[in-house]
C-alpha cells in the first residue's frame, strides 16, 4: 500500500514505446496487498494496451500465495527465476 503508486510510475516508465516485455522483479516482495494487485493489474492492461507483457519475477511462495488466492497468477504470468522470466518459459 505504501509504494505501489510509486511502483505503478515505474511500470509507466517501463512501458516505453517499442518496449514488449517487462519484468517485475518482486524478489524482495514480502507482502503484496490489494493496493499492490490493483496496480499490478492497471500495468497489466497498460501493458496489453501498448501490445507490451509483464512477467512477474516472484520467488516467495508466501506472496505468491496471495496473488494465487486473488486470480492474479491467471492474468499475468509468474516465473520463480530471472532465466524462465527471460525465456518466457513457466
Amino acid at each position: 500500500m505504501a509504494n505501489a503508486d510509486a511502483i505503478g510510475e515505474e511500470f509507466a516508465a517501463a512501458l516505453a514505446p517499442g518496449v514488449r516485455v517487462v519484468i517485475a522483479d518482486m524478489t524482495a516482495t514480502t507482502f503484496c496487498g490489494s493496493a499492490g494487485i490493483n496496480m499490478l493489474i492497471r500495468a497489466k492492461k497498460r501493458a496489453a494496451a501498448s501490445g507490451a507483457e509483464i512477467r512477474l519475477l516472484l520467488p516467495r511462495p508466501n506472496v505468491l500465495r496471495v496473488l494465487k488466492m486473488q486470480g492474479v497468477d491467471a492474468v499475468l504470468p509468474v516465473y520463480h527465476s530471472l532465466e524462465a522470466a527471460l525465456a518466457g518459459a513457466r
